[in-house]
Protein backbone atom coordinates (compact mmCIF):
# COMPACT_ATOMS: atom_id res chain seq x y z
CA UNK A 1 0.00 0.00 0.00
CA UNK A 2 0.38 3.61 -1.15
CA UNK A 3 1.31 5.98 2.43
CA UNK A 4 -1.84 7.96 0.77
CA UNK A 5 -3.71 4.36 0.65
CA UNK A 6 -2.83 4.23 4.54
CA UNK A 7 -4.01 7.80 5.57
CA UNK A 8 -7.41 7.57 3.49
CA UNK A 9 -8.12 4.24 5.26
CA UNK A 10 -7.47 5.40 8.69
CA UNK A 11 -9.50 8.67 7.47
CA UNK A 12 -12.85 6.75 7.44
CA UNK A 13 -12.34 5.86 11.45
CA UNK A 14 -10.76 9.26 12.31
CA UNK A 15 -13.18 11.55 9.89
CA UNK A 16 -12.59 14.68 11.76
CA UNK A 17 -8.89 14.54 11.48
CA UNK A 18 -6.97 16.16 8.29
CA UNK A 19 -4.95 13.90 6.06
CA UNK A 20 -2.26 15.94 6.45
CA UNK A 21 -1.38 18.95 8.40
CA UNK A 22 -2.26 19.25 12.18
CA UNK A 23 -4.23 17.23 13.78
CA UNK A 24 -3.34 15.17 10.83
CA UNK A 25 -3.37 11.50 10.41
CA UNK A 26 -0.09 11.63 7.99
CA UNK A 27 1.43 12.98 11.34
CA UNK A 28 0.82 9.89 13.25
CA UNK A 29 1.01 7.49 10.82
CA UNK A 30 4.64 8.52 11.09
CA UNK A 31 4.90 8.25 14.59
CA UNK A 32 3.34 4.71 14.28
CA UNK A 33 6.08 3.93 11.41
CA UNK A 34 9.06 5.23 13.95
CA UNK A 35 7.65 3.32 16.84
CA UNK A 36 7.75 0.17 15.00
CA UNK A 37 10.99 0.21 13.15
CA UNK A 38 12.99 2.03 15.40
CA UNK A 39 14.75 -0.85 17.33
CA UNK A 40 18.03 -2.52 17.97
CA UNK A 41 17.68 -5.44 15.42
CA UNK A 42 20.00 -7.23 13.42
CA UNK A 43 18.19 -7.15 10.72
CA UNK A 44 17.59 -3.48 10.98
CA UNK A 45 21.88 -2.42 11.22
CA UNK A 46 23.09 -0.48 8.49
CA UNK A 47 25.71 -2.05 6.69
CA UNK A 48 28.11 -0.63 3.97
CA UNK A 49 26.21 -1.74 0.61
CA UNK A 50 29.92 -2.76 -0.69
CA UNK A 51 31.60 -4.25 1.86
CA UNK A 52 28.87 -5.67 3.50
CA UNK A 53 30.43 -4.77 6.99
CA UNK A 54 29.56 -2.30 9.52
CA UNK A 55 30.42 1.72 8.22
CA UNK A 56 33.79 3.46 9.39
CA UNK A 57 33.34 7.08 11.07
CA UNK A 58 36.26 9.06 9.38
CA UNK A 59 37.72 11.25 11.96
CA UNK A 60 40.08 14.46 11.97
CA UNK A 61 42.30 15.01 14.75
CA UNK A 62 41.35 17.32 17.61
CA UNK A 63 37.69 17.08 16.14
CA UNK A 64 35.89 14.79 18.77
CA UNK A 65 31.91 14.82 17.72
CA UNK A 66 30.92 13.87 14.54
CA UNK A 67 27.03 13.89 12.98
CA UNK A 68 25.73 11.19 11.51
CA UNK A 69 24.24 10.50 7.96
CA UNK A 70 20.22 11.21 7.58
CA UNK A 71 19.38 7.54 7.90
CA UNK A 72 20.62 6.63 11.16
CA UNK A 73 18.92 6.99 14.16
CA UNK A 74 21.18 5.42 16.91
CA UNK A 75 25.03 4.57 17.01
CA UNK A 76 25.28 1.98 19.87
CA UNK A 77 28.55 1.25 19.50
CA UNK A 78 32.18 2.14 17.74
CA UNK A 79 33.97 -0.75 16.99
CA UNK A 80 37.46 -1.78 16.39
CA UNK A 81 38.36 -4.98 14.28
CA UNK A 82 40.05 -7.72 16.11
CA UNK A 83 42.07 -8.31 13.21
CA UNK A 84 43.66 -5.39 13.34
CA UNK A 85 43.87 -4.38 17.06
CA UNK A 86 43.71 -7.95 18.77
CA UNK A 87 44.16 -6.46 22.06
CA UNK A 88 42.41 -2.98 23.03
CA UNK A 89 45.83 -1.27 24.18
CA UNK A 90 48.17 1.16 23.45
CA UNK A 91 47.78 1.33 20.04
CA UNK A 92 44.30 2.86 20.42
CA UNK A 93 44.85 4.32 24.16
CA UNK A 94 47.40 7.23 22.89
CA UNK A 95 46.44 10.26 22.57
CA UNK A 96 49.45 12.72 21.49
CA UNK A 97 52.00 10.46 23.44
CA UNK A 98 49.99 9.90 26.59
CA UNK A 99 49.41 6.52 26.92
CA UNK A 100 45.79 5.55 29.12
CA UNK A 101 45.51 2.30 30.99
CA UNK A 102 42.31 0.70 30.76
CA UNK A 103 41.49 -2.71 33.10
CA UNK A 104 37.55 -2.49 32.74
CA UNK A 105 36.63 -5.66 31.12
CA UNK A 106 36.82 -5.54 27.15
CA UNK A 107 32.97 -6.04 25.52
CA UNK A 108 33.30 -7.80 22.37
CA UNK A 109 30.98 -7.93 19.35
CA UNK A 110 30.67 -10.86 16.92
CA UNK A 111 28.68 -10.61 13.71
CA UNK A 112 28.35 -12.72 11.00
CA UNK A 113 31.64 -14.65 12.15
CA UNK A 114 33.70 -11.45 12.61
CA UNK A 115 34.90 -10.22 15.74
CA UNK A 116 35.35 -6.33 17.14
CA UNK A 117 36.28 -5.05 20.01
CA UNK A 118 33.95 -2.20 21.76
CA UNK A 119 35.70 1.25 21.42
CA UNK A 120 34.78 2.28 25.23
CA UNK A 121 35.64 6.37 25.28
CA UNK A 122 32.62 7.44 23.16
CA UNK A 123 28.98 8.82 23.66
CA UNK A 124 26.31 8.86 21.10
CA UNK A 125 23.34 10.87 20.50
CA UNK A 126 20.29 9.62 18.85
CA UNK A 127 18.21 11.02 15.68
CA UNK A 128 15.87 13.91 17.15
CA UNK A 129 14.88 15.79 14.01
CA UNK A 130 15.56 16.71 10.65
CA UNK A 131 18.08 19.38 11.96
CA UNK A 132 19.27 17.65 15.22
CA UNK A 133 20.52 14.47 13.39
CA UNK A 134 22.26 11.04 15.58
CA UNK A 135 26.17 11.70 16.73
CA UNK A 136 28.94 10.64 17.98
CA UNK A 137 31.06 11.81 20.42
CA UNK A 138 34.48 11.23 21.36
CA UNK A 139 34.41 11.92 25.26
CA UNK A 140 38.09 11.05 26.63
CA UNK A 141 40.68 10.39 23.87
CA UNK A 142 41.13 12.58 20.27
CA UNK A 143 40.60 9.69 17.39
CA UNK A 144 42.97 11.01 15.39
CA UNK A 145 43.16 11.42 11.53
CA UNK A 146 41.59 8.15 10.15
CA UNK A 147 39.20 6.55 7.09
CA UNK A 148 39.27 2.85 8.36
CA UNK A 149 39.76 2.20 12.42
CA UNK A 150 36.50 2.96 13.86
CA UNK A 151 33.22 1.10 12.78
CA UNK A 152 30.02 2.29 13.59
CA UNK A 153 27.33 0.30 15.19
CA UNK A 154 24.24 1.95 14.27
CA UNK A 155 20.45 1.57 13.26
CA UNK A 156 18.29 2.92 10.70
CA UNK A 157 15.89 5.79 10.55
CA UNK A 158 12.92 4.71 9.02
CA UNK A 159 11.98 7.42 5.62
CA UNK A 160 9.99 10.17 7.39
CA UNK A 161 6.65 10.77 6.08
CA UNK A 162 6.64 14.67 4.96
CA UNK A 163 4.15 13.99 2.03
CA UNK A 164 1.68 11.63 1.15
CA UNK A 165 3.65 10.79 -1.91
CA UNK A 166 6.74 9.92 0.39
CA UNK A 167 7.38 6.19 0.06
CA UNK A 168 6.81 4.10 3.40
CA UNK A 169 9.56 1.93 4.96
CA UNK A 170 6.98 -0.93 6.17
CA UNK A 171 6.10 -2.44 2.90
CA UNK A 172 3.49 -4.55 2.26
CA UNK A 173 1.95 -6.75 3.17
CA UNK A 174 3.98 -5.88 6.93
CA UNK A 175 2.39 -2.29 6.00
CA UNK A 176 -1.09 -3.46 6.66
CA UNK A 177 -0.43 -6.14 9.21
CA UNK A 178 1.18 -4.12 11.64
CA UNK A 179 1.41 -0.68 10.23
CA UNK A 180 -1.91 0.45 9.53
CA UNK A 181 -3.28 -1.36 13.30
CA UNK A 182 -0.76 0.38 15.22
CA UNK A 183 -1.75 3.94 13.46
CA UNK A 184 -5.19 3.03 14.14
CA UNK A 185 -4.57 2.31 17.63
CA UNK A 186 -2.28 5.73 18.55
CA UNK A 187 -5.75 7.44 17.00
CA UNK A 188 -8.17 6.04 19.47
CA UNK A 189 -5.91 6.68 22.09
CA UNK A 190 -6.14 9.86 21.60
CA UNK A 191 -9.55 10.15 20.54
CA UNK A 192 -10.73 8.30 23.81
CA UNK A 193 -8.28 9.03 26.59
CA UNK A 194 -5.98 5.58 26.26
CA UNK A 195 -3.21 7.34 24.29
CA UNK A 196 -0.28 5.63 26.97
CA UNK A 197 -2.39 2.08 26.97
CA UNK A 198 -2.24 2.42 22.94
CA UNK A 199 1.52 3.69 22.80
CA UNK A 200 2.52 0.73 25.06
CA UNK A 201 0.46 -1.98 22.68
CA UNK A 202 2.39 -0.23 19.80
CA UNK A 203 5.29 -0.87 21.49
CA UNK A 204 5.81 -3.68 23.35
CA UNK A 205 3.40 -5.79 21.00
CA UNK A 206 2.82 -5.10 17.34
CA UNK A 207 6.90 -3.87 17.45
CA UNK A 208 8.22 -7.41 18.29
CA UNK A 209 5.93 -8.87 16.42
CA UNK A 210 6.63 -7.30 13.06
CA UNK A 211 10.78 -7.75 13.80
CA UNK A 212 9.54 -11.02 14.53
CA UNK A 213 8.62 -11.54 11.10
CA UNK A 214 11.12 -9.38 9.53
CA UNK A 215 13.78 -11.65 11.65
CA UNK A 216 12.44 -14.97 9.71
CA UNK A 217 14.13 -17.10 7.25
CA UNK A 218 16.49 -18.61 6.09
CA UNK A 219 18.89 -15.24 5.82
CA UNK A 220 18.53 -14.15 9.41
CA UNK A 221 21.89 -12.93 10.55
CA UNK A 222 24.33 -14.04 13.85
CA UNK A 223 25.19 -11.21 16.25
CA UNK A 224 25.78 -10.96 19.80
CA UNK A 225 28.12 -9.09 22.00
CA UNK A 226 29.95 -10.77 25.28
CA UNK A 227 32.53 -9.39 27.68
CA UNK A 228 35.96 -10.73 28.41
CA UNK A 229 38.93 -9.68 30.49
CA UNK A 230 41.74 -8.18 28.60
Amino acid sequence: MTTREIVRLLKYQANKWNEDGMPGILTILNQAQNLLYMVEHPKNMILDTTTGDFPYIETTANTREYTMPANVWRVTDLLLSKEIYPIYGESILTDYGRTVNISTPIDTVQYNGKEYSRYQQMRSYDYQSPTQLARVLFVALDPGDTTDRYFRLSYQLPTQLTTLNTALTIQSPLDFEYLFPAAQALIDGMEHGTFREMLKYVQTELAPQLWNKIGEGANATSYHVHRRKV
